[in-house]
């Protein structure tokens, strides 16, 4: 079997702005109560806690590169045999590789691209499809930090 390759592209997967904006409003308000009460350590950690948020977003990778072939998924330069590999799985635009022994990779892919990838991985890496996303991983994959 050949190779699968894909590349995606920050511009790809446009930020979502909105709820940055509804995010950002709500921590100046905290933060303004925070004031108003007295509590400025509150209000500063209201304040930095959304900034830190979308620089950690917008200033990740600006590309990621990804490969599957008869023996392993390559992400960038950081390869992932498959014997490494415990289990897959696809929510929405996000390929989620667990490798033994580490934590979890999530791996942006196009929606278009889901049966490819499961075509590539059947039998090779076992699909877990019953994968439960706590709500901090919900939280980063919507905001689109890692």
């Amino acid at each position: 079997m050949e190779e699968f390759t894909w590349k995606v592209s920050k511009e790809d997967r446009p930020m979502p702005w909105v709820l940055y904006s509804i995010v950002g409003i709500v921590s100046i308000a905290i933060a303004a109560f925070f004031v108003y009460s007295g509590n400025i350590f509150g209000a500063a950690l209201f304040i930095m806690g959304p900034v830190v948020i979308v620089i950690s977003a917008t200033k990740g990778q600006k590309e990621v590169y990804c490969t599957i072939t008869d023996s392993e998924i390559k992400v960038n330069n950081r390869q992932y045999p498959f014997k490494n590999l415990e289990y897959y799985s696809i929510i929405a635009d996000t390929l989620i590789l667990k490798p033994k022994e580490q934590g979890v990779v999530y791996v942006p892919i196009f929606i278009e691209d889901t049966e490819h990838i499961h075509e590539y991985l059947f039998g090779k890496v076992k699909q877990n499809e019953d994968y439960q996303e706590d709500f901090s991983q919900i939280v980063n994959r919507f905001l689109r930090i890692h």
